[in-house]
């Protein structure tokens, strides 16, 4: 049997042991995430590293956005009727902050602020955390968690791509995880 054989009913005895070993290795050693190989099963384990650039061809490709001159209360409704946690804040091209729910809850609602009355500029978060295309989910996970945060733009030079939130990255690996149980089981019964 060839080596891109797309069935293991179809494969050599010692090939299958092999595969149900590599297997093994990636989804119960420690290491498993950072596994990078293929298995013969045609699991991508490294697939947990695969490049944001891949999660925002899977959603819609307008980038929400407001100005910095807006009141807080139109970024409200933006993130409301966009069903987001957070928007880019631009001036033009130029990304110059982000607005999210938490700036809100923490700069206006608890310092006892109008929403209608306070500018998009002066809540905003200015010091943005962005990661380019190519950066990997697994280090984008691991930037939001050393960060304390939950969205992070994506940019290629000085163009915004998109914005990535962690509820993106849990559901690309649910999505994944879900597709090895699937592989597995077919492997299984087969």
């Amino acid at each position: 049997m060839g080596e891109k054989e797309a069935s293991l009913g179809t494969t050599a005895p010692w090939r299958r042991a092999t595969c149900a070993l590599s297997l093994r290795f990636v989804l119960f050693s420690g290491t498993g995430f950072g596994y990078t190989g293929q298995s013969c099963l045609g699991i991508h384990s490294g697939e947990f590293m695969k490049p944001v650039a891949e999660l925002l061809k899977k959603r819609d490709t307008s980038t929400f956005r407001i100005a910095p001159n807006l009141s807080v209360f139109d970024g409200l409704k933006l993130l409301a009727e966009y069903g987001v946690g957070a928007i880019v804040v631009m001036e033009g091209e130029r990304l110059v902050g982000v607005l999210s729910e938490r700036d809100y809850t923490r700069k206006v609602a608890l310092m006892g602020r109008n929403s209608r009355d306070t500018l998009v500029a002066d809540i905003m978060t200015r010091d943005v955390i962005t990661v380019a295309p190519s950066t990997g989910t697994r280090a984008c996970m691991a930037l939001m968690s050393q960060k304390k945060i939950r969205h992070l733009p994506v940019v290629d030079g000085d163009q915004v791509l998109g914005m990535i939130s962690i509820r993106d990255i849990m559901d690309d690996i649910i999505a994944d995880h879900e597709l090895t149980i699937a592989q597995l089981q077919n492997y299984i019964s087969s």
